[in-house]
């Protein structure tokens, strides 16, 4: 009989089972976890209905032996068919007769019908009598089981079925990502995503059943785990669900029962949720909650101009639920709902506070989550429960807002703040404003939902005079800036550089220019913000040519040390082969040796002029000269001619051949060259590397620029 008292109980407070309403500074409703066997017994046999899941049973003092003495009067009529229950499954559920479930006595009764008769003559009388009292027991079991709509234990032929399902208590161990109802699993999930579609979607009212996706086993070794894991994913679901969806105003707490298990469906699996209002019929308004929050946002976007960064905009959310509302003396249902704002009298609780924020910064596609926690009161001396807001901005750092608090205190201390910020009465934030993921609900079955990690700091955000600036090299600019705070006072900002030799930038924001090239100048904040400016240092001589600056930022040319390029001057028969081997990667060559007759005059140049020309012996890019005066020499000093710089790219290339043709009037001074003249000078032309002059001559004897030398590797090369 004790088992069986035990079974009745823990139905009884399953198929009761109401999520709790938030309790604001009072303490919270406690489902009572062991009521004394006397208690429950007279619920049952005085055929009363089973208590709201929101009273709390009063469980008187009893003898155990007062339980036992009542036991055989009672087992007969303790639980008559019509008994009401408040949560009982709906009739669409699969819930099956009660006779269609046989008892554990049944088998052995067949058995015997069978011819068996020595097993029955084996069993004693008390023997006989004892199984008859658990027979009696387990009858009393299972029709409380299906009246509240779980099978507390399910048949032994339920257990050979090979349909057994066991799974993990519900539960979260991650990191925050983006909505509560991201970190469910399993039938937690199910309820979450069943919800928000009926009720959020599909904007309907009245009670939703939720379809497991993964059934859970009744069966006997197995009901307890899973009729605790039915309990955490109602709990855990409409958690998330309300801390998500704030916009569900008119729901206060909701009832609940799961499917009855039948021998051809021996799970649990589904629940029927029934949303208890704030306040009957509010659920009616929700055109006038959605117009009183159509017309807050355009009031909000109005105080701000078009592409106002996030600070800006939550800020004018902020100011406007401090403005709006006014905090609550009562503890009415409304109060704690975003209600309050959007059709209420504007009197709110902290959770009205919270979710009117929210509903709000979701509207203007601001990152915001509700937080439950607890704050510390002086008055009172101890914590008491609290409701407020995180919001994620550019930084991609979570910082608090409390709107309840600015309110009272007719100040922005709470807009975007973090822990080791001062709470002004000498404490601070982190000390006064705990987060408590339990403190919104009460029973054996809390969820604790995972919340994103709060900011040490106050959000300090910022914006340089210019996100882009050209400078020539030896120049300076100071770049300026402004900061996005709710107190801007004593904050420092930090300068950096990215490429110091381009670039560097004084603890002022004094930016001076060094050499040619592209740097990121970065400013940033105490709560980690930043703000950044691209430099691109030019020379002195260039303000803007493609080829040139693509060479310079590839490594392939330089300028001089007074911030000069020179684009006119002669490019040198050296310097071309410095400039092509810098494009090809600056490969090592097999060997340094040269053989040519002025390599004296090779090795006063600097180090990477010989590794490049013997590159280019290598490739059979360089020669050198082999008739004349200049036989057997490289001239590295000689300016380059333009038939000549044409030469050395078409080796480079591989010697490509090409059935084009050449027309510029000085063709013959080309083919007086060597005969490879013509054929790199064709294809060039072919591959508009070089177009000539506007009188369609080619002038081939012509000392090439440094601007054309790079302008030919440029459209050769890139």
């Amino acid at each position: 009989m004790k088992k069986w008292l035990a079974v009745l109980l823990a139905v009884v407070m399953l198929c009761g089972t109401v999520l709790p309403v938030w309790a604001e500074e009072a303490p919270s409703v406690q489902i009572l976890e062991e009521e004394d066997a006397e208690a429950v017994e007279a619920a049952v046999t005085e055929e009363e209905e089973l208590p709201e899941a929101e009273t709390e049973i009063e469980v008187p003092e009893a003898a155990e032996e007062t339980a036992d003495t009542q036991e055989e009067e009672k087992q007969e009529d303790a639980v008559p068919a019509e008994l009401p229950v408040e949560d009982a499954a709906p009739a669409e559920t699969d819930a099956a007769p009660a006779e269609e479930i046989p008892s554990e006595e049944e088998a052995p009764a067949a058995e015997i019908a069978d011819g068996q008769e020595e097993d029955a003559e084996a069993v004693s009388p008390e023997e006989a009598e004892e199984e008859e009292a658990d027979a009696e027991e387990e009858e009393l079991g299972e029709a409380i089981g299906e009246e509240c709509g779980l099978n507390v234990d399910a048949p032994a032929a339920f257990e050979d079925s090979g349909l057994l399902t066991e799974r993990g208590v519900t539960s979260f161990t991650g990191s925050f990502n983006g909505r509560y109802g991201n970190q469910l699993l399993a039938q937690a999930k199910d309820v979450y995503n069943a919800a928000v579609k009926k009720w959020v979607t599909n904007k309907q009212t009245g009670a939703v059943t939720v379809t497991f996706s993964t059934p859970l086993s009744a069966l006997s070794s197995v009901a307890s785990t899973s009729q605790s894991e039915v309990r955490y994913a109602v709990a855990y679901g409409l958690a998330a669900l309300e801390m998500d969806h704030p916009e569900l105003f008119w729901i206060d707490s909701w009832s609940w029962s799961t499917n009855t298990p039948s021998q051809s469906n021996p799970y649990y699996s589904s629940v029927t949720i029934t949303p208890v209002e704030c306040s009957s019929g509010i659920s009616s308004n929700r055109s006038t909650f959605e117009g009183y929050r159509n017309s807050a946002v355009a009031d909000i976007k109005a105080s701000y101009s078009s592409g106002a960064n996030r600070f800006t905009i939550v800020k004018a959310i902020h100011d406007y639920v401090v403005n709006n509302l006014t905090f609550a003396s009562g503890s009415g249902a409304t109060y704690k709902s975003a209600w309050s704002l959007f059709g209420g009298n504007g009197n709110a609780l902290t959770q009205g506070f919270a979710k009117a924020f929210k509903v709000l910064c979701d509207q203007l596609s601001i990152p915001c989550v509700c937080v439950c926690g607890k704050r510390w009161d002086d008055d009172q001396g101890q914590y008491l429960t609290n409701m407020y807001n995180y919001v994620k901005m550019d930084d991609n750092k979570w910082y608090l807002v409390d709107t309840a608090r600015d309110q009272g205190y007719g100040v922005k201390l709470y807009l975007l703040t973090g822990n080791n910020e001062s709470d002004g009465e000498g404490g601070t934030i982190g000390n006064e404003l705990l987060e408590d993921p339990t403190c919104n609900w009460s029973g054996s079955y809390v969820p604790k939902l995972v919340y994103p990690k709060r900011s040490n700091v106050r959000y300090v955000g910022i914006k340089l005079s210019s996100t882009s600036k050209t400078m020539t090299v030896g120049t300076s600019s100071t770049l300026s800036y402004t900061l996005y705070s709710a107190y801007t006072s004593g904050e420092t900002v930090t300068w950096s550089s990215s490429q110091t030799a381009v670039a560097t930038v004084s603890s002022a924001g004094k930016v001076t220019a060094k050499s040619v090239g592209t740097t990121v100048i970065t400013a940033k904040t105490r709560s980690g913000s930043t703000a950044k400016c691209t430099v691109k240092v030019i020379f002195k001589d260039v303000a803007d040519n493609t080829a040139i600056y693509w060479g310079v930022n590839n490594g392939i040319v330089a300028g001089f040390a007074d911030g000069t390029f020179r684009p006119s001057d002669p490019c040198t028969r050296a310097q071309v082969v410095l400039f092509l081997w810098r494009a090809a990667g600056r490969p090592e060559p097999k060997s340094t040796t040269l053989k040519f007759k002025d390599n004296a005059e090779i090795n006063k140049l600097a180090p990477d002029y010989k590794k490049a020309i013997a590159w280019g012996c290598e490739k059979n890019i360089v020669v050198g000269f082999t008739g004349g005066a200049n036989a057997g020499k490289f001239k590295p000093n000689d300016p380059c001619t333009r038939a000549q710089i044409v030469m050395f790219i078409w080796r480079y290339k591989g010697r490509p051949s090409t059935s084009a043709t050449i027309s510029f009037k000085d063709v013959a001074k080309i083919k007086a060259l060597a005969p490879d003249y013509i054929k790199a000078i064709t294809w060039a032309v072919a591959k508009g590397i070089t177009q000539g002059f506007e009188d369609n001559t080619f002038r081939p004897n012509t000392n090439c620029t440094r601007q054309q030398t790079v302008t030919f590797l440029y459209r050769a090369v890139k």
